[in-house]
């Protein structure tokens, strides 16, 4: 909810939802963010103090006129992005009127959100995807998962026709292990490694294409490319924008930066793009995949060039989103850098636990 931020606030609400009238039993909503996942975004926030606060780059304090946040409208990625500003930045600059600090979260209506992909109003994608599932490869892959599929659901005791589908499943055994509990019984470790293979192996399949990544995330790429033209020409004040999303929007942005190495994003993984300039004005950016630097696939060396960066990326930002997201009219019928001397900006790409 917005309202008049120069109100005084002198209390707190808190949502609480009604023990055991939810999907399951307890007190918490399908895909909430638990204390487990805030304290990954908490150690993440940390780091990122580490990074960008203690050397420097941006001052103690919380400042709006340096750091731009954004989040989806997801009560998980903007719960994430809270226990991560707590430890990246546990003090905010106060208000020149008073009263308790503000740190807007700029978020989008879901319809039009560019942080994930919106098969509702880019039917292309729904049809890409129903062309990747109908392929012969889709099904010959997935003929060799028959009996794993049969194990999964005589461990679950669900039938098959019930079956959620393979990263569904292997998302919720991973919540399971990162909150400490023990796998679904009768599931061993080999069962997990599997499945964690196969989530990998569907998602090359579905979204490993330029032309999906360029649906799904194209213009939320294009927003990053625009943020550092635009810091270059000295028309950005932000030296740090911070994004929380999900892991299906870091996992096609992986492959739109050249960075995707066979791994599904784990919870509380980052992307930083690192944008820098040396002495005689030549721009470079570097990438950092979850605290480790990354070569993206086009670059030479870390320090990559930014136009042989922005080149790359730029090829899925799409020129007109409408037309690209247009279904086939025939839908129908079968079928080596330099040393760098200071960082400009650093965009940070968060998913959420």
């Amino acid at each position: 909810m917005t309202g008049d931020s120069s109100l005084p606030l002198d209390r707190i609400h808190r949502v609480s939802y009604i023990r055991d009238r939810t999907t399951f039993a307890g007190n918490c909503t399908v895909g909430a963010l638990t204390a487990t996942g805030c304290k990954q975004h908490q150690q993440l926030g940390t780091q990122f103090r580490q990074r960008y606060v203690n050397n420097g780059f941006l001052p103690s304090s919380f400042d709006p006129s340096l750091v731009y946040v954004r989040s989806t409208d997801v009560p998980r990625t903007k719960e994430s992005l809270q226990c991560n500003l707590g430890t990246f930045f546990p003090t905010v600059q106060p208000r020149r009127n008073g009263g308790l600090p503000v740190i807007d979260i700029h978020m989008m209506e879901s319809s039009a959100e560019t942080l994930l992909a919106q098969s509702s109003h880019c039917p292309k994608i729904s049809y890409l995807l129903s062309q990747t599932h109908s392929s012969k490869a889709w099904q010959d892959y997935h003929a060799t998962l028959t009996q794993l599929r049969a194990r999964l659901c005589d461990i679950s005791g669900i039938p098959d026709s019930a079956f959620p589908g393979y990263t569904v499943y292997t998302d919720g055994v991973a919540c399971r292990l990162a909150d400490g509990l023990p796998m679904p019984k009768g599931m061993t470790p080999a069962d997990y490694e599997l499945l964690s293979e196969v989530q990998v192996r569907e998602l090359e399949m579905e979204w490993g294409s330029d032309e999906m990544v360029t649906l799904a995330l194209g213009l939320g790429a294009g927003e990053i490319v625009t943020n550092f033209d635009e810091k270059l020409k000295g028309r950005l004040g932000y030296k740090l924008m911070f994004y929380s999303a999900h892991d299906s929007t870091v996992a096609p942005l992986q492959f739109a930066f050249g960075i995707w190495r066979h791994n599904f994003p784990d919870f509380a993984t980052s992307i930083a793009l690192e944008l820098y300039t040396n002495a005689t004005g030549d721009a470079f950016v570097r990438t950092v995949y979850s605290g480790r630097e990354i070569v993206p696939d086009p670059c030479p060396s870390p320090m990559c060039p930014y136009d042989i960066w922005r080149r790359y990326v730029t090829r899925i930002v799409p020129a007109d989103y409408q037309k690209a997201c247009q279904l086939p009219t025939a839908r129908l019928q079968p079928e080596g850098a330099a040393p760098a001397s200071q960082t400009k900006v650093a965009s940070s790409l968060l998913e959420t636990a």
